[in-house]
């Protein structure tokens, strides 16, 4: 053989495809391997994303049945009086209370009785938002250099988000009670709010949400003031001493205007 044809013979072998082997025997049926296995996957999803969203749901929404659908007692009935004496009853077991109550240098009120009755019915802190199921329980104590320290309970009729107070709604009560500090060291007892700057630090949970009674501690003292200017801070802790929300508000007796002294009790 010549070189040519070693040449040819050695191309021909590198350009050999490879035999394929090939069985006689029937080929295994994998349809119903993969269908159970999809079964069981399909199974297992439902269980398990069913479950998270049964457990998150009434870990975050856990009064949002009742919210909706339970209405909020009459104003004034036999069923709204049983739940404010519960308040009361469950206020005065708290530490804060205790400790408030025995220090002499508190002395203890609750606001806006310096207004009559009839007067507070029209008002929207003292009126609209009063009731078992809103403010329920407020009372504050009043410290010697000014500052204070009120309990409140708030209810689910002041939601926003079922199960969390409404926003708008804690601002006012800070607003209020921000104002009610400022006012005791201006000689015209009286003011109106320039400004109210605050910061939601958690959410503020009724008091049907079942890591929380409700009740939230509310802390104001002023920081700086003048004949016509008063600086108050304010801070919404819950019954374990955590900061839920702060309030610095600037309240003015605005120059021109002659307002009124506010009564004593507010």
């Amino acid at each position: 053989m010549n070189v040519c044809g070693l040449r040819l013979s050695a191309r021909l072998r590198a350009h050999q495809v490879p035999l394929r082997r090939f069985s006689t025997a029937a080929p295994k049926d994998r349809k119903p391997f993969f269908a159970l296995r999809l079964t069981f996957a399909t199974v297992a999803h439902v269980l398990l994303w069913g479950t998270a969203g049964v457990v998150l749901t009434n870990y975050f929404l856990p009064i949002s049945g009742p919210l909706l659908k339970d209405p909020l007692p009459i104003r004034g009935s036999p069923e709204e009086k049983k739940t404010i004496e519960e308040l009361e009853a469950s206020a005065s077991k708290l530490p804060i209370v205790k400790a408030l109550r025995a220090d002499p240098e508190y002395k203890e009120h609750r606001p806006w009785t310096g207004i009559p009755e009839e007067e507070r019915q029209h008002r929207y802190t003292p009126g609209v938002l009063q009731g078992a199921e809103k403010i329920g329980y407020n009372k504050v104590w009043v410290k010697r250099d000014g500052s204070t320290v009120g309990v409140l309970s708030l209810g689910r009729g002041i939601c926003g988000f079922p199960g969390v107070v409404h926003g708008g709604v804690l601002a006012t009560i800070v607003d209020e009670a921000l104002g009610r500090t400022a006012m005791h060291v201006l000689p015209t007892r009286n003011a109106v709010t320039a400004r109210l700057s605050i910061n939601y630090r958690r959410p503020v949970h009724a008091h049907l949400y079942p890591k929380s009674s409700g009740f939230v501690i509310l802390r104001t003292w002023v920081i700086e003031h003048t004949d016509r200017k008063g600086v108050a801070k304010a801070t919404i802790e819950d019954e374990f001493g955590n900061i839920l929300m702060e309030a610095e508000g600037i309240f003015v007796v605005p120059r021109g205007w002659s307002l009124a002294e506010m009564p004593k009790g507010i």
